[in-house]
């Protein structure tokens, strides 16, 4: 319902903040729209963000579903505490990372100042060339979530596979390659993790709030 009613207001000239009778405009948004430099910013910015966090997504959850497959005492219990932060609110984690990414009291310019990395503070979430704080916020709680689906994907993996491997004398890094990255690409699948960094205007929203990235 509000889907047909949204498309049906993108023919008209509706205007969200006041009511009244809405005239059909045609094709005259689209045309405005494409022809508004911003816009075409707003699309590049989103593609450059949602492949930056579905990148990080994929990278750091097969690290972590690869690290909790191995065999180590209380296995058990970690995987069920890398849940914990997946299920903190959005709201609430945006905010931690907005102030782990501010530009006066953040602990990020703090530890790249203290090793020299930075010779000024830098305002991360201010600036509109860096998609990083943003993209780390974004995949912090989907990427132990990412983890374990592929640790439930790597759980299946035959184990013939490897006892014929080792039989032969490769390496692990050999198996690694030859076995485990072939065999989870289904898993590791880029359309299907794309689709839920795209909608996350909530989070930057609360993530670059006024008063966390705003100097006093």
């Amino acid at each position: 319902m509000a889907a047909g009613a949204t498309f049906w207001f993108s023919f008209t000239d509706a205007d969200p903040v006041r009511s009244g009778r809405r005239a059909f405009v045609g094709l005259d948004n689209f045309a405005l729209l494409l022809a508004d430099p911003e816009w075409w910013r707003s699309v590049w910015n989103t593609l450059v963000f949602t492949a930056v966090s579905v990148a990080l997504e994929v990278c750091l959850g097969f690290a972590i579903a690869l690290a909790l497959h191995a065999q180590f005492p209380g296995r058990g219990p970690l995987r069920a505490a890398v849940l914990i932060p997946w299920a903190i609110p959005t709201v609430v984690s945006a905010k931690m990372w907005g102030w782990m990414f501010h530009d006066v009291y953040g602990v990020v310019n703090a530890m790249l100042l203290d090793i020299g990395i930075l010779s000024a503070p830098l305002a991360w979430t201010a600036s509109p060339t860096w998609p990083w704080p943003h993209s780390s916020r974004s995949t912090s709680g989907r990427r132990r979530l990412r983890g374990l689906l592929l640790l439930a994907a790597l759980q299946m993996l035959p184990k013939d596979y490897y006892d014929a491997a080792q039989v032969d004398g490769a390496s692990t890094w050999t198996q690694f390659f030859a076995i485990t990255v072939p065999l989870m690409k289904p898993a590791l699948a880029w359309p299907r993790s794309s689709a839920p960094s795209m909608p996350c205007a909530y989070s930057i929203w609360s993530m670059c709030s006024p008063g966390v990235t705003a100097r006093p």
